[in-house]
């Protein structure tokens, strides 16, 4: 028979203890854990009350605001428009010159005060008596200026007043840098040889605008345009307009214009060259 007091199945003193302690104080027991659960549930009931009252209150006008913020343009578009958009041509001068028969020809110098636009295309006018009596199309490069001629105009200058028609502006960065190497244009050796020293016979008198022109850049041209503007004391004397032809990388070509009618004293002059970069027609061919 096997010994009671030692069966696997006694509890011990410790357990016996525990279930006592267990007994007496069951009812404690329940009451410490439903006061807990009280104080837990009045916890999270308070804290999801104090969060819909920060949502209502605090966080809500906040959302709100957020949701009108949607659409509203957060760019202010008109402003950068305004502050991108290129300032106007620049009138330098416009001066009209006595020629034979009552005609004359009108010199107009175009300035482009902006740095990243370019004027590509400009159509000046030439209105008399609300009629537009010549037309010219040129370009102006950043920062640069350039000359617009009508040539042998039969309108009278007080009567005669300037239009530019039409601007279309191109934004091009960093022109500076995209010009150096293709306006390498070098005018040298020039000079004016007036009327009394360069007449052909008595009969033909005409005065001298000689100079050499050197592509020194890597681009060849078709065609290079040179507005040559004769100045006497603070105005212009006398204008005109050469074209080079083909002008090669690295080729000097010496050319000459002549002026048949009389000059006032030419004190200086201008040779300004031009050549449209932004049209591949104008470059020649690399050989």
């Amino acid at each position: 028979m096997a010994n009671d007091f030692n069966s696997p199945d006694r509890m011990s003193d410790f357990s016996l203890k525990v279930s006592y302690w267990y007994v007496v104080h069951k009812l404690l027991l329940k009451k410490l854990l439903i006061s807990g659960l009280i104080v837990l549930n009045v916890g999270l009931f308070g804290y999801a009350g104090f969060r819909l009252g920060w949502m209502i209150f605090v966080d809500g006008p906040a959302y709100a605001a957020a949701l009108n913020q949607l659409t509203t343009p957060l760019i202010d578009y008109s402003t950068l428009r305004a502050n991108n958009h290129p300032a106007d041509l620049e009138l330098e001068s416009f001066e009209a010159l006595p020629m034979a028969d009552d005609r004359y020809d009108f010199a107009v110098k175009l300035a482009n005060p902006n740095d990243k636009h370019i004027a590509e295309r400009v159509t000046v006018q030439l209105v008399s008596g609300g009629e537009v009596v010549a037309e010219k199309t040129t370009f102006v490069y950043p920062r640069m200026s350039t000359y617009v001629m009508f040539f042998n105009q039969t309108v009278p200058p007080n009567a005669t007043e300037l239009r530019i028609a039409a601007v279309n502006w191109q934004r091009f960065l960093g022109f500076a840098a995209f010009a150096e190497p293709r306006l390498r244009l070098k005018i040298t050796d020039a000079e004016f040889i007036p009327a009394g020293s360069a007449s052909v016979g008595s009969s033909f008198p005409s005065s001298i605008l000689r100079f050499t022109i050197k592509n020194e850049g890597a681009y060849g041209y078709w065609q290079v345009g040179t507005h040559l503007v004769l100045l006497s004391g603070q105005g212009i004397g006398g204008i005109n307009y050469l074209v080079v032809d083909q002008l090669r990388a690295g080729e000097s070509r010496t050319v000459e214009m002549r002026w048949l009618q009389p000059l006032p004293t030419i004190t200086d002059f201008e040779i300004v060259p031009e050549v449209d970069l932004m049209h591949t027609s104008s470059y020649l061919p690399v050989e």
